[in-house]
């Protein structure tokens, strides 16, 4: 395998390595550091809220005189004129860019986390995106070879499976010896010099993923530079044995992928694959798309592969399941669109056939960090475990897929740096319960490499990062970032539950129409289920006649209209009120053909068909 290992689901593992430095140690105390001269945003020209930098560092920490890199920043500034401090981030992979998090999260930043009086900074890690982003292959190379078969069935699967494996160091042959500089550890002193260029004496931190590890470094590096930190589904490599590097994840999908097919089995009027077996049925498609694959009109593969990393991109989230349903089911009819877009936005390939910058930062990153896969001292007996626990996931393994993995050879002597931090900062640890990509066993051991003052926070429910998806997780870091407060001993938050149909509802509701995505919906009407309980109708014609015949459907069941604060349906809610109990309305709000049009809702871009309305009834408890 190349430093970018082609898999649908990375596999975090570790070495024991390096312990830690002292905040003197860690960066030379003759470096300058220039202050950020912050901007209008070029990439982001309507965002007025948020400013744009750019910070030089230099390359190899040990050589100040020597190649510089510059780290790109967006902060969403604070509306006060003393700010009470700086809050960095990191969104995971690695590889993720922290620029776009911050900016795609910027309104839950203020409205969840009530951080209008602090510093937001999101940045890219060195390698990352438009901070000398790394990629080591063409598009045209990286579009041939993402959805790679490594079992081939044929001639034409061998021989472009021999293409790849010609492909010697491609890393090495375009960047050299410079990829060892780009390893967390360093990214850590990346971020210290935001700090200092800044002008503050600590950072709060909320870091996600593996953005959990790079905050353990920070704070073992820098542990009197921690105001408080928030970590959400901690990944804590160190100390892991081959073993346990191999099953952990594993284990984690193979449970995310039956909760999946419960809730399918159970759910058949939300699930379009549902079926008596649907375990079966997803492994009767993925074999049949092993064996013969699809070819679109453009020339496009969709092979078992797709089949498998769209899978494993919507184990991610609850709320990815129905997409992943429909998705299969139109994979069923030969359709092969949302399958491969699913898929596609996991790797990170973009509607164009490029990859972006920085496609192969994630390897580079876990290679120049010692974080790499070890070899199995017992592979029979590892491959029998992992197909106990674990047979879906592990449906293609053998003795030879415990063998460790492989990093371009300039990363030879790269050790893992271990996290030890003994500060005094509150920091607060996540982990899920149904986490299938970081489960729960990572977040406790993280907990106590932070020492004392770090508290795990459970989080009983699916997926995998919780911050703006969990009003309880909310709120804890909410009060940490805040006031220095986080709860007193491990704490617990539960899923947020959704609000329940009501027993009356089919008493109003009981239009004849198709019925889009009840997700996708939410989604597009900015409503959250844990707050009403909504039902979407699709109906031809104009947003005025569609709602005079839903509107003539509710009054013909007794309840009472009354006009919203117009008598816009598209504008403003439209409001029934029950005959029977005057506290209780429905509302009704519409999207019209041209409003969806003009969003991208309607085929072949979106789910609508041309020339209909889509009408929300909602309720409000």
């Amino acid at each position: 395998m190349k430093i970018r290992q082609l898999v649908s689901v990375p596999l975090f593992v570790g070495l024991l390595g390096l312990g830690a430095c002292s905040s003197e140690a860690a960066i030379p105390s003759d470096i300058k550091v220039d202050s950020i001269d912050w901007s209008t945003c070029d990439e982001y020209p309507d965002a007025e809220n948020l400013e744009c930098g750019v910070l030089e560092v230099p390359l190899d920490y040990s050589d100040l005189e020597g190649e510089t890199l510059e780290i790109a920043l967006l902060r969403i500034p604070a509306t006060s004129s003393k700010p009470k401090g700086v809050v960095l981030s990191n969104p995971g992979g690695p590889g993720e860019s922290g620029v776009d998090f911050v900016y795609s999260w910027s309104a839950e930043f203020i409205e969840n986390l009530g951080l209008e009086d602090f510093d937001i900074v999101g940045f890219d890690p060195r390698g990352v995106g438009s901070s000398s982003g790394l990629s080591c292959l063409s598009d045209l190379q990286n579009d041939k070879f993402i959805y790679l078969d490594y079992t081939p069935d044929d001639e034409r699967e061998q021989s472009l499976y021999d293409d790849w494996m010609e492909i010697d160091e491609p890393c090495i042959e375009k960047f050299g010896k410079a990829l060892r500089f780009y390893s967390t550890e360093n990214t850590a002193r990346d971020m210290d010099l935001i700090r200092e260029s800044m002008g503050y004496e600590k950072i709060n931190y909320l870091g996600i993923s593996y953005g959990t590890y790079l905050g353990g470094v920070y704070a073992t590096l820098f542990p009197d530079r921690v105001e408080a930190m928030f970590l959400d589904s901690a990944y804590d490599p160190q100390g892991d044995t081959a073993e346990q590097n191999y099953l952990t994840q594993a284990e984690g999908f193979e449970n995310a992928f039956n909760n999946w097919v419960d809730w399918c089995e159970s759910t058949p009027d939300e699930c379009s694959f549902s079926s008596d077996d649907v375990k079966a049925d997803w492994l009767d498609l993925y074999n049949s798309y092993d064996l013969e694959s699809l070819f679109t009109d453009d020339g496009r593969e969709v092979n078992g592969v797709v089949v498998d990393t769209a899978t494993s991109s919507a184990l991610y989230s609850r709320g990815e399941w129905p997409y992943l349903a429909d998705a299969l089911s139109t994979l069923v009819s030969g359709d092969p669109k949302q399958i491969l877009e699913m898929a596609d936005w996991h790797v990170g390939r973009g509607e164009d056939g490029t990859f972006g910058d920085g496609y192969d930062a994630s390897g580079i990153i876990d290679c120049a960090s010692g974080i790499v896969y070890s070899e199995s001292r017992d592979p029979k007996a590892l491959l029998e475990k992992i197909q106990e626990v674990a047979p879906w996931y592990a449906r293609e393994y053998d003795v030879d897929s415990f063998g460790g993995g492989y990093c371009e050879s300039v990363f030879d002597d790269a050790d893992l740096f271990e996290i030890d931090y003994q500060g005094d900062a509150p920091i607060v640890v996540l982990g899920g319960t149904e986490d299938p990509a970081t489960p729960i066993r990572w977040a406790q051991e993280m907990v106590t490499h932070l020492g004392t003052n770090a508290t795990l926070l459970t989080f009983k429910g699916e997926g995998h990062s919780q911050i703006f998806i969990s009003r309880c997780v909310d709120a804890i870091a909410k009060e940490l970032f805040n006031f220095g407060r986080k709860p007193s001993g491990d704490v617990e938050c539960d899923a947020d539950v959704p609000v329940a149909k009501p027993d009356w509802w089919d008493d109003i509701v009981n239009i004849d129409s198709v019925k889009p995505n009840k997700d996708l919906m939410n989604s597009y009407f900015a409503i959250e289920p844990v707050d009403a309980y909504t039902e979407y109708f699709e109906i031809e014609g104009s947003a005025d006649d569609v709602f005079a015949k839903v509107k003539a459907a509710i009054e013909a069941n007794g309840w009472v209209y009354e006009e919203g604060d117009s008598a816009d349906p598209v504008q403003d809610p439209q409001w029934f009120n029950n005959p029977d109990d005057s506290d209780i309305y429905v509302g009704v709000l519409m999207s019209s053909p041209e409003e969806l049009e003009e969003n991208k809702m309607v085929v072949p871009d979106g789910i609508v068909q041309p020339g209909s309305s889509v009408v929300m009834v909602y309720y409000w408890p």
